[in-house]
């Protein structure tokens, strides 16, 4: 096979609606900030202000992480790609959205000197975004891969 006929092979629509759609979801994810999230968690916990211990809490996500893959690849099965997606999708904005409220009351309770109150708000709203970027946005892209691309 020649390299014109790889390249025409590459560029023919049965392939390039395939590479836009898993170019799509890993867009998703990597902007849905679970990464960010991942990473910084011990410093996010600390900035919220929680009296919860920030690195009891840090292995807490991972725990929710790794478990919530393992049902993410149950539920594919069962309610398939769609519904997941859009779970991953209206969760993770939905507890961004709590979050960055709860942040900013935090920052006019911290200039008037007040004592942050519900310090569960922000720890909860991190583990259920978690949950809900797993559960879609995390496993389905890889498993699309297979199913797009089996050859």
């Amino acid at each position: 096979m020649t390299s014109k006929e790889i390249i025409k092979a590459l560029l023919a629509p049965s392939c390039l609606k395939p590479f836009g759609i898993l170019v799509i979801y890993f867009m998703m994810y990597q902007f849905s900030g679970v990464n960010t999230i991942t990473f910084y968690a011990v410093e996010i916990f600390k900035d919220s202000g929680t009296d919860m211990d920030k690195n009891t809490c840090t292995i807490i996500l991972g725990a929710l992480r790794f478990f919530f893959t393992i049902v993410a690849c149950v539920l594919l099965r069962r309610c398939g790609r769609r519904p997941l997606s859009f779970i991953s999708g209206i969760g993770c904005g939905v507890t961004m959205l709590g979050l960055g409220a709860y942040m900013y009351q935090k920052s006019l309770w911290d200039a008037e000197k007040i004592a942050p109150m519900h310090t569960w708000i922000p720890v909860s709203c991190i583990f259920v975004f978690i949950i809900t970027c797993t559960l879609g946005f995390l496993v389905v892209p890889w498993v699309m891969i297979g199913e797009l691309y089996p050859m």
